[in-house]
């Protein structure tokens, strides 16, 4: 889907300036993900082959470089970069030179006890958990299922309690607002909408928490966007979690 939407941007631009160097400078970048998706299989972000030279194309020293070479392809190779950082990077200020690029990050998950929450914790890694007590009509049966999972992963799990209310409008805003200033860099949150228009909230869906990700420079990470609910079951591995319409373990 990367390659997909950059190749057409690159096409856009090599239509209206007649160079194909901008189309290449759109593309390239990303070549260094053809050394992973040759594996020929299941992508594993966990064990990225070449993650170096992906980082390099995507700092801003590759295009400085391409400048004295070809204008064209600098253009279209940082008109690439520009799109890429506020989705793939917690804020402008890590990724473009790469300062800080590799240094260890503080990582939350928000676990609410239900079935996208517990399928982001089996998918995620190195993090910790907060459990928000907000007023939720299904507190504590969310809380139980909370709680069981981090016994049985050998979890700290902290609790926040505020006075939100079960029907508090942008309460993820609020939550990732906290999160922030207990200082972590990263927050994992199990939503699966990807625009507005599906999301009932306004607060949990792609769109808008990455234009959020970019204003608070804290990246938000969402492993379940795409998915169905049913790849979500599976992939809470047979863990307890609370659903609305009934409380199992599959």
């Amino acid at each position: 889907m990367n390659i997909i939407g950059h190749s057409t941007i690159g096409l856009i631009g090599y239509l209206i300036t007649n160079e194909y160097l901008f189309l290449i400078g759109s593309i390239i970048p990303d070549s260094a993900l053809i050394f992973n998706e040759l594996k020929l299989k299941q992508f594993d972000k966990w064990d990225v082959k070449y993650k170096w030279m992906y980082d390099l194309t995507h700092s801003l020293y590759a295009p400085l470089i391409i400048s004295f070479i070809s204008i064209p392809l600098f253009v279209g190779w940082l008109i690439h970069i520009l799109i890429d950082v506020p989705f793939h990077s917690s804020s402008f200020r890590w990724k473009p030179f790469l300062f800080e690029r590799y240094k260890e990050k503080r990582k939350v998950l928000l676990l609410s006890g239900g079935a996208d929450s517990i399928a982001c914790a089996e998918i995620e890694r190195n993090y910790d958990c907060i459990f928000f007590d907000y007023g939720q009509k299904y507190l504590s049966s969310e809380l139980e299922c909370a709680v069981e999972y981090c016994n049985k992963k050998n979890l700290k799990l902290q609790i926040i309690k505020t006075e939100w209310g079960h029907d508090c409008k942008n309460r993820n805003y609020l939550m990732i607002t906290k999160i922030l200033q207990l200082g972590y860099d990263e927050v994992i949150i199990g939503t699966r909408n990807l625009f507005p228009f599906t999301d009932k909230y306004k607060d949990s869906n792609w769109f808008n928490l990455k234009m959020l990700q970019y204003l608070y420079g804290i990246y938000i990470n969402m492993p379940l966007i795409g998915k169905l609910k049913y790849q979500i079951i599976k992939l809470t591995n047979n863990y307890k979690y609370y659903s609305t319409e009934k409380q199992c373990t599959q």
